[in-house]
């Protein structure tokens, strides 16, 4: 791969650098302040004491006389052991330790009420395909997001930041169970550098 010169690499001062065609949604309490948010990780969601590789032994244990190796698809025992795995992954648990801390996020939207192209409540996942193209990712691992203005996004396959207050609330929906919620002072597109 050739190395990018340094005049490839510069940018001009104060250009503008978002997604064509999408426009930011920013509440009334988003503060500019670039220290007011911390910046999350999604794996800081994962309470300290949970492992999910404790959840496939725990399926092991209640099927123990299946080799998950050799099963196939549509082999009913393997249908119960991903059903199985999807009830424990749905009951992740999220930290209670993070209540009201504000905080930003990237991720993906998965719309939950989409009118157009404007979003205003949305489940945020840390892969594309989350919850529509793969199963849901576990409980700790979803955030359904609030936002008290439209986000009007005209790519879905494109990622986000959100800005604003997170707390550990159990959400269940049809498309995935989420472990928190996440009031939104800002949304706006994920900027690639």
């Amino acid at each position: 791969m050739a190395e990018l010169s340094d005049s490839e690499l510069a940018v001009e001062p104060n250009a503008q650098q978002t997604a064509p065609n999408t426009t930011g949604a920013v509440s009334e309490s988003f503060n500019e302040d670039p220290d007011a948010y911390r910046e999350l990780d999604w794996l800081e969601l994962v309470p300290d004491d949970y492992s999910f590789d404790k959840l496939f032994d725990m399926v092991q244990e209640k099927f123990p006389d299946v080799d998950f190796m050799v099963l196939s698809d549509d082999d009913d025992r393997a249908i119960q052991a991903l059903d199985y795995l999807r009830q424990l992954t749905d009951q992740a648990p999220a930290r209670t330790d993070m209540d009201g801390q504000r905080v930003r996020v990237p991720g993906f939207i998965v719309p939950l009420d989409p009118e157009g192209e404007a979003i205003k409540n949305f489940l945020l996942v840390p892969y594309y395909g989350a919850c529509i193209h793969t199963p849901p990712p576990p409980a700790n691992q979803v955030i359904v997001v609030r936002s008290p203005e439209p986000y009007e996004q005209a790519d879905l396959f494109a990622p986000v930041w959100v800005n604003g207050s997170i707390s550990a609330v159990r959400y269940e929906g049809d498309l995935a169970a989420a472990g928190y919620e996440l009031e939104a002072d800002l949304v706006e597109p994920y900027e690639y550098f």
